[in-house]
């Protein structure tokens, strides 16, 4: 059977669930106003290849899980992803900072890292609050929250730029979310495994 509202009013009962699911789209946020934009920021700071961006931070991305994914079921979630999303934030922000093809891929790389680290524990914490009944759908809603993430990002980014700020302004909105993000998961979700 198809959930129905009842069922998703449910698995939104929960308070834990609701601020992750939160945390989620705010990251898909930020996250989104990187991507979608590097191209148009590497054309303007005169970069040839600006594809080594998503080359590079994918890498790191497979990378850091590759490696470290048995790690995250060994750690205290929370705050593991806590210190990803301040590093992730840092990412962000230094983008507009950066002035040069090697720290433009130097950072991309520590995006990609933190990216790698991050998602996988904003999913598995969202799953591990979740009533055991709701699991399943509380998953589909996080993926709903990638969802978000990645059309209000574009619409959002086009908005500021449009309004005459730089990308510095929009890295800098990337990092809050981010930062929100983090506030949201420190702050106000319990402690878990």
């Amino acid at each position: 059977d198809r959930p129905g509202l009842a069922d998703i009013a449910k698995a939104l009962r929960p308070t834990r669930v609701r601020v992750m699911l939160g945390a989620s789209l705010l990251v898909f946020l930020g996250s989104t106003l990187l991507f979608f934009f590097m191209k148009d920021f590497g054309a303007h700071l005169g970069l040839a290849n600006v594809g080594l961006f998503f080359t590079v931070s994918t890498g790191a991305t497979i990378a850091v899980r590759a490696v470290g994914s048995g790690l995250l079921d060994r750690v205290e979630k929370r705050r593991l992803l806590c210190l990803a999303l301040l590093a992730l934030a840092a990412c962000q922000g230094a983008y507009s900072l950066v002035r040069s093809p090697a720290a433009f891929l130097a950072v991309a790389a520590g995006f990609g890292a933190c990216m790698g680290i991050a998602l996988p524990l904003v999913q598995s914490l969202i799953f591990l609050m979740a009533d055991p009944g709701k699991r399943g759908l509380t998953a589909n809603l996080s993926l709903s929250t990638m969802d978000a993430g990645y059309v209000l990002g574009p619409y959002l980014g086009a908005m500021v730029l449009a309004a005459g700020f730089s990308h510095a302004a929009l890295f800098g909105l990337a990092a809050g979310m981010t930062l929100g993000a983090c506030a949201l998961v420190a702050f106000s979700a319990p402690k878990s495994t």
